[in-house]
């Protein structure tokens, strides 16, 4: 401190008086207000930082990464107030000085109070909110474009990148699985800023009259889309139904304020209809922190929710949009080819060595309506037409296609053959599915809890009373030992391929489609289930591996799934 004291003392006069304001998160350091014997800068405020010798969250993450994520906040706004701060149009506090020691930073800057700026407010009127809204639009317009050198490449405390701990508290499975999804979709929006990251009603230091506000906490700052900034301060200041109640208001005087700020070469309507588009996903970012930092949370509510909700619906309606157009594209293709050339592949059955240029048409006209979406998202790929690339692993989710599946019944001019288009996530999960049937025009389509659909109306499973239950196989069924047994047991259908006997399972309830385990290679692949399973679960039937286990859908070793089997029941 002795150093920042000779500077203040320097730079506006004798230090007399050393006033504590707070102590920082986790006992990361201490604000100070220090009293000079100046005249014109009467006090100042220093904002100290160093190591804990024992950290203490009050919520008990504890944990390296937390610490490193922390110390980096730090340096973030630290090169904030040096660089950006003093540039901004929108009201915080002037830069004077910054001094690193080590692991120990401290920022010298302007103190607020001394500039009318002294009131903090734990509730607010939406009269009240206006001036932070304002400040908000001003600041967004102010850095619209820059590049965040120095600071967060994606700003906000809660970003997914930072938070992998809480991402795998996550209990909620749509959440948990749409998460990079949403992430990228703000992420990737055509109109970034630099927002602030933190953006709280505590964070605004208001006038005497409440008309006027400067924000203050810049370790948060970095790139993003100002509706991340404009939620969570939202957040903040309001309960679900005033949320609900107050929405286009909010977003009328946020973005008036942005049209009035913003330079007029700017696109402001394509911007407007942009980030309005991404208000619910910016609510859906945090929510999904939440759900993994605090549950119980009072953010975590019914507005929350429904946002969360509303974002991910729109994901990946958007996303099912594309793999339909890329199904029935490939459905076309496959219906209207009378004549092809066969060929033969190394597969480790009969059914599986037969390919047709029909398959590979079908591959490349998929692989084209799928390129888009694809770089967009970055998604990965697997077909079965093609060679494994590995980016199924590295990715946070991958297209897995099968152009032609019951390539052999296709051959043979029977019905039994699919277009069949998952995305899955890397874990394994699959989170859409799309099946299209081109000879009898069916489609189905599934997402992640939110239910399977026949050609756009809702698909449950129907039984009805059998003698007995139905049991599609492939002919490989006929080398099982206890295959005389099976016959006994089950009405047994031959002649489709893996992703037509799913379906087939679920239209004609009560039924199975077993895939014993065993040994050798074979037993279906990842992309003859990847979609399938998921119609098939959200239906209301059980597509799991024999034992009862969640399919292996991105198995490291292997495109094949014998090692465990595969079990889809309608029973």
């Amino acid at each position: 401190m002795d150093s920042i004291e000779n500077y203040i003392e320097k730079e506006f006069g004798t230090v007399i008086k050393v006033e504590p304001i707070q102590e920082l998160w986790s006992g990361y350091g201490q604000i100070k207000r220090l009293w000079t014997d100046n005249s014109r800068v009467k006090s100042v405020i220093v904002k100290q930082i160093s190591v804990p010798e024992k950290v203490a969250h009050p919520k008990g993450w504890n944990t390296p990464l937390s610490h490193q994520r922390k110390m980096q906040s730090y340096e973030v706004e630290s090169y904030w107030y040096a660089h950006y701060a003093n540039s901004s149009t929108a009201r915080l506090p002037k830069f004077y000085k910054r001094l690193h020691q080590g692991n120990s930073h401290t920022i010298v800057m302007e103190d607020l109070d001394s500039e009318g700026l002294n009131l903090c407010l734990s509730n607010a009127s939406i009269e009240e909110m206006r001036p932070c809204i304002e400040w908000l639009a001003k600041f967004h317009a102010k850095f619209l474009g820059t590049t965040p050198k120095g600071l967060w490449p994606v700003g906000s405390y809660w970003h997914l990148s930072t938070r992998p701990d809480e991402l795998e508290k996550t209990e909620e499975i749509p959440t948990k699985l749409t998460a990079s999804l949403i992430d990228k979709s703000l992420s990737k929006a055509k109109y970034q800023t630099i927002i602030h990251g933190d953006a709280k009603l505590a964070n605004f230091c208001f006038s005497p009259d409440r008309l006027s506000v400067a924000a203050v906490d810049f370790q948060y700052v970095g790139g993003g889309c100002g509706m991340k900034d404009l939620a969570y301060f939202v957040s903040s200041c309001l309960t679900s139904d005033q949320c609900f109640e107050l929405e286009e208001r909010i977003l009328s005087i946020y973005f008036e304020a942005l049209k009035s700020s913003l330079d007029k070469q700017a696109n402001f309507d394509e911007l407007e209809r942009e980030w309005r588009q991404l208000y619910p996903y910016a609510w859906a970012d945090f929510y999904r922190f939440l759900k993994g930092w605090s549950p119980e949370h009072w953010k975590v509510h019914e507005y929350s929710r429904q946002m969360a909700l509303k974002a991910q619906r729109s994901v990946l309606s958007e996303l099912l949009e594309t793999a339909t157009g890329a199904a029935k594209l490939a459905g076309d293709i496959i219906q209207t080819s009378n004549k092809y050339k066969l060929f033969k592949k190394d597969a480790p059955s009969a059914a599986s060595e037969v390919v047709t240029e029909i398959d590979y048409k079908a591959e490349k006209a998929i692989l084209r309506a799928l390129a888009e979406c694809s770089n967009h998202y970055d998604f990965g790929i697997i077909t079965e037409e093609s060679q494994d690339d590995g980016t199924r692993f590295n990715k946070d989710y991958f297209w897995c296609v099968d152009p032609l599946d019951g390539t052999l019944a296709f051959t043979e001019g029977r019905p039994g053959h699919a277009v069949s288009i998952a995305l899955v996530e890397k874990g394994g999960p699959p989170i859409l599915g799309v099946v299209f049937d081109p000879v009898r025009n069916n489609l189905y389509h599934a997402t992640v809890s939110g239910g399977s659909f026949k050609n756009g109306i809702p698909f449950l499973i129907s039984k009805s009373p059998k003698s007995k239950v139905k049991l599609y196989a492939d002919n490989s069924l006929k080398n099982e030992d206890n295959y005389e047994e099976l016959r006994s047991t089950y009405e047994i259908h031959f002649g489709a391929g893996a992703v037509m006997n799913c379906i087939s399972c679920i239209e004609d309830a009560p039924a199975k489609y077993i895939k014993f385990p065993k040994v050798s290679k074979g037993g279906g692949s990842i992309w003859d289930f990847a979609a399938a399973s998921l119609i098939v679960n959200e239906a209301g039937g059980s597509a799991t591996d024999y034992y009862g286990a969640p399919l292996d859908l991105n198995r490291k070793d292997s495109t094949y799934l014998n090692h465990r089997g595969v079990l889809i029941s309608s029973v």
